[in-house]
């Protein structure tokens, strides 16, 4: 769009010469990167500001996330919930999501925390049983979170909720009566991470809603976060054991699977039929895995194995030289 070319072409003039100004401060939330208000939409230029990413491309895979969750919420279809329209543009190197303006404000904020977890709000019993069903849909645990300051229904005040979801995301009683959630980055819980592990990696490599479905117990958004805390131990085993379970028994099966195609066309009529990897999504499997699963598929010159390892090679080639194509032009 216009708007998101202007934002991003503008991005290196100074703030009193820019056509469009950020209003970041304004609205709060310094993660995410830039914030603006254009036309009745609010634009989000995914930046690593804070530092917290460990760089703008992995600032961008959150953007993404959201779009992730929004998806999987949307599917839950729980009654009452409201979300905005969302899209994510991409536009020389630099990650744009855009979504409608909505009638919220600090003043309608009901759950959740809009300063990263050191004030709790909890006031509303409605969009309480929203989430607890929305957790319950997407295999996600209530668990508790400790504030700084808090803020509960009624009279009761308490330094600590159950939060179904991470505590950073926000629910609105708009100021038309509807109920709201936005930033859904964090929703699902993070891969456990290596020991190590870039900075940041609980923000960007998540697991996808998929593999969180197929665990066996309900997971933590929190976990391996300073909000998941409390009883953290428990939370972070359970995330890490449907970590290993991706690795150990998803991708050796999916290969085996692949493996077992009749011929080369039969394969790329269907695993390999979408270049999206909507397939391998549907499996539980993001871009980053497509390694481990070439691990798995022998070296062969011929064959239905041959096909495979030269179309997983090419992908992530490709992959990578877009992700180096766009780190060049944020340069």
């Amino acid at each position: 769009t216009p708007v998101v070319k202007t934002i991003v072409n503008e991005l290196h003039i100074p703030f009193p010469d820019k056509t469009i100004k950020p209003v970041t401060q304004s609205v709060g939330g310094m993660a995410g990167g830039d914030k603006y208000i254009r036309d009745g939409l609010f634009f989000k230029l995914a930046r690593d500001v804070t530092g917290a990413y460990g760089g703008d491309e992995n600032a961008a895979h959150a953007a993404h996330h959201e779009m992730d969750a929004l998806a999987a919420l949307l599917k839950a279809n729980i009654p009452g919930l409201h979300f905005p329209l969302t899209a994510v543009i991409s536009y020389c190197g630099h990650t744009v999501s855009v979504a409608s303006l909505l009638p919220i404000d600090a003043s309608t904020l009901v759950y959740g925390s809009a300063d990263g977890g050191a004030t709790l709000v909890k006031s509303n019993h409605d969009m309480d049983a929203m989430m607890q069903l929305a957790g319950s849909a997407l295999n996600l645990k209530g668990h508790v979170v400790s504030g700084s300051r808090s803020v509960a229904a009624g009279s009761r005040r308490s330094d600590a909720f159950v939060f179904h979801g991470p505590a950073d995301m926000e629910g609105h009683l708009g100021h038309d009566g509807r109920f709201y959630v936005v930033d859904m980055a964090r929703l699902f819980p993070p891969e456990a991470p290596a020991s190590d592990a870039p900075k940041g990696t609980i923000l960007y490599r998540l697991l996808r809603p998929e593999a969180v479905a197929a665990a066996p117990t309900p997971l933590s958004s929190d976990a391996f976060s300073r909000m998941g805390r409390h009883n953290h131990h428990l939370h972070n085993t359970e995330v890490a054991h449907a970590t290993a379970a991706l690795y150990t028994h998803t991708i050796p099966v999916l290969a085996r699977e692949l493996l077992a195609a009749e011929s080369e066309h039969a394969l790329s009529a269907t695993a390999l039929a979408s270049s999206s990897l909507g397939f391998f999504a549907s499996r539980g499997l993001s871009t980053r895995h497509l390694g481990a699963l070439r691990s798995h598929v022998p070296a062969a010159s011929d064959g239905v194995a041959a096909h495979l390892r030269e179309w997983l090679t090419t992908y992530m080639v490709a992959h990578t030289f877009g992700a180096q194509l766009s780190a060049s032009l944020r340069r």
